[in-house]
């Protein structure tokens, strides 16, 4: 068992009192007041944080949502602990692939053509682009850019496809072109299929 990221850390501020730390990130998973969130993957109960303030868009929340960008509040105890590029969950069960990066792409193949199919397009050789990304237990597959996609079919124009490490498939929004937001974005897909242990 180990602990999986659920906020990736994007810059750290200071407030007037050393032991406040306010932290701006994106959450991984969804993230409530009063949560431990912890400092390291270890299965160790110690080194941890508590949530005590949330900020979204200049608003104070009660809970940041899976993906949403926001600042985080704590009282640091230590002052020689060092935030890096992660706070942590829950433990969760060893992730174990099940499926091939062949099988995943074949995978991708089908149901990108597919989903062309719908709007008409059948006409390409290859669909999938030579850029695949591979975060801890899953395989980011996008279309070829040779491919002409009409402007309304809007929800296939910046689609991408995931598949998990055991064979789970989901279209997802393709964020290739904002590094960051792509880089968390792989992150909280890898969540989201341990979680669930598919």
């Amino acid at each position: 068992m180990r602990r999986i990221p659920i906020f990736a850390v994007h810059s750290k501020d200071t407030e007037d009192n050393e032991s406040h730390r306010r932290i701006n990130g994106r959450a991984l998973y969804y993230i409530n007041l009063g949560d431990n969130l912890y400092l390291s993957e270890s299965q160790s109960d110690e080194g941890y944080i508590i949530v005590d303030e949330i900020v979204e868009k200049d608003k104070y929340v009660t809970t940041l949502g899976a993906t949403i960008k926001g600042t985080i509040s704590f009282i640091l105890h230590d002052q020689h602990v060092s935030i890096n590029e992660f706070l942590y969950g829950d433990l969760i069960e060893d992730y174990i692939p099940t499926i091939t990066f062949e099988e995943a792409k074949q995978m991708a193949e089908e149901s990108g053509r597919s989903d062309l199919l719908r709007i008409n397009i059948n006409h390409y050789e290859s669909i999938l682009s030579d850029i695949i990304l591979e975060g801890e237990c899953c395989w980011f597959f996008f279309f070829h850019p040779d491919i002409v996609i009409p402007e309304n079919a809007w929800h296939q124009r910046k689609s991408a496809y995931t598949i998990s490490m055991e064979g789970e498939i989901s279209r997802t929004y393709d964020f290739s072109d904002d590094p960051i937001m792509f880089k968390d974005y792989m992150q909280a897909m890898s969540a989201y299929f341990k979680r669930k242990g598919f």
